[in-house]
């Protein structure tokens, strides 16, 4: 009743590996979407693709997997950027920390904030070692406002977080609690000092954004390819 009622799918419909991103970088990996509720999916050969119509459902997302075949879990999406890197970057998360309460946020309190380890690294270093001239490994930060991520800036220099999102931590913990592997794999869509959000990008920005995505979307689909997973 969970998958039907989340992604209109029954647990048998379920495969291996499932890919959750955001609803306008569907197209990138399927043609053929249908909506659940919140949810629209689609089914390639070998993945089914979740796309999120609000970043808040992603945890939910995960956890609608459980007791099914799913093994593998791919977040696919945007990120900002903080500090040397730059737009159109593509990294692999290998830890996150979870900044998901905006009631803390608002009130400037870093208190119980902590780093979520993934429940299956192995993932994550197996899709780096294929793609290591692509990819950026670094730590995420999972933060649940755009406005009041600046106040963290020194929190970010001091632990090495390169890539600000919504999503990681989330589908990080939930994974874990189902045990299903997970691995993050993100795009630098602006950069939170030098191009926030809003902010219109140079020629050159838009085709290296624009070229990071479809190449991002194929390293995952590539790599379900040929690990025959």
């Amino acid at each position: 009743m969970q998958f039907q009622k989340l992604l209109g799918l029954t647990s048998s419909e379920i495969p291996q590996n499932c890919i959750i991103c955001q609803d306008f970088d569907l197209p990138l990996f399927a043609s053929n979407a249908r909506k659940g509720l919140f949810l629209k999916i689609a089914r390639t050969d070998k993945a089914l693709i979740i796309a999120l119509k609000n970043n808040f459902l992603a945890g939910d997302a995960v956890l609608s997997l459980k007791n099914s075949a799913c093994k593998n879990i791919f977040l696919f999406g945007p990120c900002g950027v903080y500090g040397s890197s730059k737009i159109g970057d593509m990294f692999i998360i290998e830890s996150a920390f979870n900044l998901e309460s905006f009631s803390k946020l608002v009130a400037a309190k870093e208190t119980d904030i902590f780093e979520e380890a993934q429940a299956c690294p192995s993932l994550t270093q197996k899709i780096y070692s294929k793609n290591s001239a692509a990819l950026m490994k670094t730590k995420s930060a999972c933060i649940s406002s755009l406005a009041l991520e600046k106040n963290f800036l020194p929190f970010f220099a001091d632990n090495n977080i390169s890539a600000i999102d919504m999503e990681s931590s989330i589908v990080f913990s939930a994974a874990k609690s189902i045990k299903i592997s997970a691995a993050c794999l993100l795009y630098a869509s602006d950069h939170i000092e030098k191009n926030p959000i809003g902010l219109a990008l140079s020629k050159s920005q838009k085709q290296k954004l624009s070229l990071s995505r479809k190449l991002l979307s194929k390293i995952i689909m590539g790599f379900i390819d040929d690990e025959h997973c």
